[in-house]
């Protein structure tokens, strides 16, 4: 099974700041919940057109949330391939944890092969 969320701009709510905020804090959580109930998605592509934003430092509770759907992705029992929307963000918390990631990974389904991340 293959997976394709678009996430595109509210025309309504202007302020670039409370989008980034509505996606880190309401949708990337109900992402990560739905790969922990779906266990048979082989494929997740997010399209995101939220231009990075490198000058801003994120909330914590932003790369928390980073931090979690990276672990449901790796723990994930049939994901193979993610291609996530590009950001800043998303390639400092990956690099932070992919050591731990791996690990768990590997213990957990030690004939799996590791899932592939397009960044």
């Amino acid at each position: 099974t293959e997976l394709k969320l678009s996430f595109k701009k509210d025309p309504i709510l202007n302020d670039h700041m409370k989008q980034k905020s509505l996606f880190y804090e309401q949708v990337l959580p109900l992402v990560t919940n739905m790969l922990k109930l779906h266990t048979t998605i082989r494929l997740l592509q997010i399209i995101n057109v939220y231009e990075p934003d490198s000058t801003i430092s994120p909330p914590i509770k932003w790369i928390e949330q980073t931090q979690q759907f990276f672990q449901a992705f790796f723990l994930h029992p049939s994901l193979e391939y993610i291609k996530p929307w590009y950001a800043p963000l998303l390639k400092v918390t990956y690099k932070a944890q992919k050591k731990s990631l791996i690990e768990q990974h590997k213990k957990l389904y030690p004939l799996k092969q590791l899932p592939i991340i397009f960044l």
